[in-house]
């Protein structure tokens, strides 16, 4: 999946600008880097989803993270005035 290529690649390349230390606190404290990755199968039992399903989840899951950050206030919020008295 070329997607989950990508992904990897920015991964390994965040992780390089790392020190050793920070690399391996991170990996530790998120999980990364247990192996064997879990296969479909096992993904599939513990989700108790169909594997289609768990297929659509982790698509619609890359799709939101290739999304830019969206602005809540693009317009910008006017200054507020102040206090009269």
């Amino acid at each position: 999946m070329p997607e989950h290529d990508d992904l990897l690649k920015k991964l390994a390349d965040n992780f390089a600008e790392l020190s050793e230390r920070e690399r391996k606190l991170l990996k530790e404290k998120l999980g990364i880097d247990l192996m064997p990755l879990p296969t479909l199968e096992q993904v599939h039992a513990a989700f108790l989803r169909t594997r289609d399903k768990i297929r659509e989840i982790e698509e619609r899951a890359m799709r939101s993270w290739r999304k830019p950050p969206t602005d809540p206030d693009p317009g910008g919020t006017p200054p507020a005035s102040p206090p009269k008295g």
